[in-house]
C-alpha cells in the first residue's frame, strides 16, 4: 500500500514544503532576446531606468559576489510580485548566453524598498555533498547581516529544523545545498510564515536565499487568556498514536549505525500536533502530519491463506497477472523499467493507450500489482457500488495474507475513492496485534467499479513473523508526552492572527518507546 508508506516520511519531507515553495521564482532562468548590458539597466516592459534603490541593491550584491561583474548579459522583469502581492524586480544575469551551463544568477528585489527578497547563484558545476548544518549555520549567521543589515539576527532566529536539504538541478548541473531556515520572532513569539531561507554549498558559499512574509503587523495581537506551556502540555497526549513496529529503526550508540528491532511505540503527530493556545484544541494548519495515518476503524478477524508468489522474469510476471489475478494484457506492450536503486526491488510494466499495469517484486517475491487507468474522455459507468467493492477486497486479500496475521484493522484513512473518470477505489488494512495496529505491516486492495474486478493489491507479503513486545507494561500516554516534550518543548507561534503551541521540530522520525519511555531518534 504505497500511499501508507508515504505518510511515514512526511515528518522528514514536510519541512521541505516551505523551502521548495520558495524557489519558484528561480525556475525561469532564460535570458530574453533583448538582453541588456549592465550599463543599460532598464525595465524590459517600460524602457525606464531601474530606480535608485534597486540599482543600489544590485551594486551591493556585486560587492558581496564579485563574480557578478563578469556576467555581462542582463534581463529585467518588473511584472513579478512577492508572496504578499508586493511588486518586485527580477534581475537575471548570465556570463554567456550561448552556453546553457554558463554561470548565472537571479536577484529579486523589492521594487519600493530595494531590499533583497531572494537570489540564486549557479556556478555551473555540480556539488553532491551538502555541508554539515553547523558549518552552514556559521556561514549564514555571518552573511545575513552583510546583506540585510546588522540587526537582522535580532528579529530572525534559526529554526530548530536542521535536516533541510535543497537540491537544484539545472542545465546538467546538480547542487545539493544545506538550508538554514530563519523565522521571525517578536517578543518571544515565532511568526509562522515570516521567514528567510538561506542555502549553502559544499564550498561554504551562500548561493540561495528567499524571503517570505505574512500580514502580521509590527504589533502582536492581545495575548490574554492564553494557556500556559504547562496547561498546553497536558493536552498533548491526544497527539500520540500507540502502534507496533516490526522493524523500528534506531541508531546504535556504539557503532552509530542504523539497526532494527520490534517495538511498541508512541508516535507523535508532529505536524498535526498544533494546539490552539486559547482552547487547547487541535488547530488545523493545512499540512497533514501524522507519522502513521491510521484510523481507529473496526478490527476484523481473518483466515489467512499464506499463498506466496514468485516472479523472476517478465514471462512469469505476465502469467501471474493473467492467470492468478485475472488481469488481461491483451493489446498491451511490455515496457522495461530502469533498475531501481532499492536493493532487491524489481518492477514489470505493460502499457497501452488506456492503461498501465505494473507488478512489483522484492527478492523475486510478488508484493504488489497495480492498474493505472488513463482517461478515455467519458465518465465511468460503475457496475458495482463502493459498498460491494469493500466486500470483495478482504476475501481477495486473505488468500495471500501470511499465516501470522490473525486480525486486520480496516483503515478508513486509506480508502481512496474514484474521482472524475477513474473508477478505481482502494481499501487499506493493517495487521493488528493485541488490539494495536502494526504500522509497518500494511496491505491494500483496489477494485475497478466499472468491471467489478480487482485492479490492484499491495502488501508487506515478504515480512517474516517477529516476536512483538507485550503491551501490558507500557507507559501511559501522559508519561510518553512528558518524555517527548522534554526533548521537543512547545513553542508559542502566531499563525495569521491565532496563537498556537507546537513542539520544536523533530530531526526526522522520532518516537517514544512505549516500554522504556525513551525518545528514539533514527
Amino acid at each position: 500500500m504505497k500511499h501508507m508508506r508515504k505518510s511515514r516520511k512526511r515528518i522528514q519531507t514536510t519541512a521541505l514544503i516551505l523551502v521548495t515553495s520558495l524557489i519558484s521564482p528561480f525556475q525561469v532562468m532564460a535570458i530574453s532576446s533583448n538582453s541588456l548590458s549592465q550599463s543599460e539597466l532598464v525595465l524590459s516592459t517600460t524602457g525606464q531606468a531601474l530606480n535608485g534603490v534597486v540599482k543600489e541593491t544590485l551594486g551591493h550584491m556585486k560587492k558581496l559576489y564579485p563574480q557578478l561583474q563578469d556576467y555581462p548579459f542582463v534581463s529585467v522583469n518588473d511584472q513579478a510580485k512577492d508572496n504578499m502581492g508586493n511588486p518586485v524586480v527580477e534581475i537575471f544575469l548570465r556570463q554567456d548566453t550561448d552556453r546553457k551551463d554558463a554561470p548565472h544568477a537571479t536577484i529579486i528585489v523589492h521594487a519600493a524598498t530595494g531590499s533583497v527578497q531572494g537570489f540564486q547563484i549557479m556556478s555551473g558545476k555540480s556539488m553532491f555533498s551538502p555541508p554539515a548544518y553547523k558549518f552552514a549555520r556559521e556561514k549564514t549567521d555571518a552573511f545575513l547581516p552583510k546583506l540585510l543589515g546588522a540587526d537582522i539576527l535580532q528579529h530572525y532566529k534559526p529554526s530548530s529544523q536542521e535536516q533541510l536539504i535543497l537540491s537544484i538541478e539545472e542545465a546538467g548541473s546538480t547542487m545539493e545545498l544545506r538550508t538554514v531556515l530563519y523565522e521571525r520572532v517578536m517578543d518571544g513569539v515565532i511568526v509562522e510564515g515570516d521567514a528567510i531561507s538561506v542555502a549553502v554549498d559544499a564550498d561554504g558559499d551562500v548561493v540561495h536565499l528567499q524571503r517570505t512574509a505574512t500580514s502580521v503587523a509590527d504589533k502582536l495581537p492581545d495575548q490574554n487568556n492564553l494557556l500556559t506551556v504547562q496547561q498546553a502540555s497536558e493536552k498533548f497526549p491526544q497527539f500520540l498514536d500507540l502502534v507496533y513496529l516490526e522493524r523500528m529503526t534506531y541508531k546504535d550508540s556504539q557503532s552509530q549505525t542504523e539497526k532494527h528491532r520490534p517495538a511498541l511505540i508512541y508516535a507523535p503527530a508532529i505536524y498535526a500536533s498544533t494546539l490552539d493556545a486559547k482552547t487547547g484544541n487541535y488547530f488545523p494548519t493545512g499540512v497533514a502530519g501524522r507519522m502513521y495515518n491510521i484510523s481507529k476503524g473496526p478490527v476484523i478477524k481473518v483466515n489467512p491463506g499464506g499463498k506466496v508468489l514468485f516472479a523472476k522474469n517478465e514471462q512469469v510476471a505476465a502469467t501471474i497477472l493473467t492467470r492468478e489475478f485475472g488481469i488481461s494484457l491483451e493489446g498491451m506492450v511490455y515496457a522495461p523499467l530502469a533498475a531501481t536503486p532499492i536493493p532487491g526491488r524489481k518492477g514489470y510494466v505493460w502499457e497501452s493507450a488506456t492503461a498501465r499495469i505494473e507488478l512489483e517484486t522484492r527478492n523475486d517475491q510478488v508484493i504488489s500489482f497495480n492498474t493505472s487507468l488513463r482517461s478515455t474522455g467519458s465518465d465511468p459507468k460503475p457496475k458495482i457500488s463502493e459498498e460491494q467493492a469493500a466486500k470483495m477486497a478482504l476475501p481477495f486479500l486473505q488468500t495471500y495474507l501470511q499465516k501470522d496475521v490473525a486480525e486486520l484493522l480496516a483503515n478508513s484513512q486509506d480508502i481512496q475513492t474514484y474521482e472524475q473518470r477513474y473508477p478505481i477505489v482502494t481499501f487499506g488494512f493493517y495487521k493488528v496485534h493485541s488490539g494495536i495496529p502494526v504500522a509497518d505491516r500494511g496491505y491494500s486492495v483496489s477494485i475497478n467499479l466499472e468491471t467489478g474486478k480487482v485492479a490492484g493489491m499491495y502488501g508487506d507479503f515478504d515480512q517474516k513473523p517477529v516476536q512483538l513486545p507485550s503491551a501490558n507494561n507500557r507507559i501511559s500516554p501522559e508519561q510518553a508526552a512528558t518524555n517527548f516534550l522534554k526533548a521537543h518543548p512547545l513553542e508559542l507561534r502566531l499563525i495569521n492572527q491565532t496563537y498556537v503551541y507546537r513542539p520544536k521540530i523533530m530531526q526526522g522520525d522520532e518516537y517514544i518507546d512505549a516500554i522504556t519511555g525513551q525518545v528514539i531518534s533514527p
